[in-house]
């Protein structure tokens, strides 16, 4: 039993009715529940702006110096130059050499012709003699024919002609001009070979050919 005063009854009473409130109200709201899960996250911003291009980097170092490539291959001769004190297309009157001598040429029936045309054929008319060398009596003997800047392409004569005066004889024979325009010298030399396809041996002369005629080609 409260023995208080009007006063302090009234402020006893105040106190009980606050807190007989908040239990009212802690009853009626509840208590906090769990926090729920976290939402998805939101689509991303849109990019920005490109940012300002910064300042080119140094030159780089030179790299070395590549090999050299390989040396193409060497081109083709040129056509033999013409003969001092010799115009147009000739056969000489008399070319001795040696044992052997050719005389009474002509090119296409005239011993002085007109220029010929490349690729073209050419008839060769001649007289020749030849011996054998007193070094080799018993030698067979050849007369090579053919350009001389390229080589033998005929053999006109193939035997043993023993001691002077010889063997005595014509021969005639054609050859194919140069394909290219220009002025070309027919030559001859002796070989000594057992027949004319050992003496013509790969197209090449028996020592230095001497000339007997002129071709001008054009």
């Amino acid at each position: 039993m409260i023995k208080l005063g009007r006063g302090g009854l009234f402020f006893s009473g105040m106190g009980l009715g606050i807190a007989i409130m908040l239990v009212l109200f802690i009853v009626v709201k509840g208590t906090p529940g769990p926090v729920g899960p976290q939402g998805q996250a939101g689509e991303a911003g849109s990019a920005g702006a490109p940012g300002a291009t910064g300042p080119a980097g140094p030159q780089g170092l030179q790299g070395p110096a590549g090999a050299p490539g390989p040396q193409g291959p060497a081109g083709a001769a040129g056509p033999q130059g013409p003969a001092v004190n010799i115009g147009a297309s000739l056969g000489y009157s008399t070319t001795t050499i040696g044992p052997v001598t050719l005389k009474n040429v002509t090119l296409n029936g005239g011993s002085v012709t007109g220029p010929v045309a490349p690729n073209s054929d050419i008839k060769v008319n001649l007289a020749y003699s030849i011996f054998s060398d007193a070094s080799c009596p018993g030698c067979i003997d050849q007369i090579l024919v053919g350009f001389v800047n390229v080589g033998p392409t005929q053999c006109i004569y193939d035997a043993i002609p023993g001691v002077a005066p010889g063997v005595s004889a014509n021969a005639s024979f054609t050859v194919k001009a140069p394909a290219r325009p220009g002025t070309y010298l027919l030559g001859f030399s002796e070989g000594q070979d057992f027949g004319c396809d050992k003496a013509l041996h790969g197209n090449t002369w028996w020592g230095t050919p001497t000339s007997f005629a002129v071709i001008n080609v054009q």
